[in-house]
């Protein structure tokens, strides 16, 4: 691990101690911490904070619940529909496992991964996790279709 990347891993991990949060080492070959929120978390159970080689920061929230493979389609529909109204980050299905996940990032290569940039790319993933997580819970959970559950989650955004 490059001096760069230790540096960032240092401040990645203060920032999450500050939130309150926990972070234990990534395993394998990831640099980076994973937050375990427990049981039962739903509809999130954990998070990735990750340094990729050449200076990018990565979060994720996974959610504590898999899509089957009879709701992936609409989950995925959901997913275009409310990733082309987010201006920083994504969701993310994994087709293979039906696993669910939110995710904001950040280039720092050349520079220094500030507190405030860890800040804003977790700020961003929760933002978008705490609108749209019951839209997402709807669809995947309850079976409701995705122009039905973004309708719905529209109508309860703050103006």
């Amino acid at each position: 691990m490059s001096q760069s990347e230790q540096q960032a891993a240092a401040t990645l991990k203060r920032v999450m101690e500050e939130i309150g949060w926990q972070p234990e080492p990534a395993e394998g070959d990831v640099t980076g911490f994973v937050v375990d929120f427990g049981e039962p978390h739903v509809p999130i159970s954990s998070a990735l904070a990750a340094i990729a080689p050449g200076g990018q920061f990565i979060f994720y929230i996974n959610f504590g619940y898999e899509a089957r493979p009879d709701r992936r389609d609409e989950c995925a529909r959901l997913f275009a529909r409310l990733n082309s109204g987010l201006t920083i980050g994504n969701f993310e299905l994994d087709y293979d496992d039906g696993q669910i996940r939110c995710k904001s990032s950040v280039d720092f290569g050349g520079g220094e991964l500030t507190e405030n940039l860890v800040r804003n790319t977790i700020h961003a993933a929760m933002n978008a996790v705490e609108a749209y997580a019951g839209a997402v819970t709807d669809v995947v959970m309850r079976g409701i279709a995705a122009t039905d559950a973004v309708e719905r989650a529209e109508q309860d955004q703050p103006e």
